[in-house]
């Protein structure tokens, strides 16, 4: 003979919800707990990428310097450059002058 299932009663019911309840508690902290966990590691990636960020405005902050500093220096080379180029011609002028003259034109 088969055995007979007990009754279920409001009392078995209850501990049986109770049960469940309990269950449904515990992965809710470990999730709460894991949700913890991951959003202190967004926090420190956000501030990584802060950082990263400002490192990068001070870093084109400094080449924005140095590229100045370049093109100052070039400015004064070019000037060096032009005022040679015009000794070099009146010099050849010069020159052209005094052969015109010595050639008698």
């Amino acid at each position: 003979m088969a055995a007979r299932k007990k009754p279920v009663t409001l009392a078995s019911l209850d501990r049986k919800i109770g049960q469940l309840d309990r269950k449904v508690d515990q992965k809710i902290r470990r999730l709460d707990q894991k949700f913890g966990r991951l959003d202190q590691k967004i926090d420190g990636v956000d501030r990584k990428v802060d950082d990263a960020v400002v490192l990068m405005g001070e870093k084109f902050e400094e080449s924005k310097r140095f590229m100045r500093m370049l093109t100052e220096e070039l400015r004064g080379e070019i000037h060096l450059l032009a005022d040679k180029i015009v000794s070099v011609d009146e010099k050849f002028d010069r020159r052209v002058t005094r052969l015109e003259k010595h050639a008698g034109f």
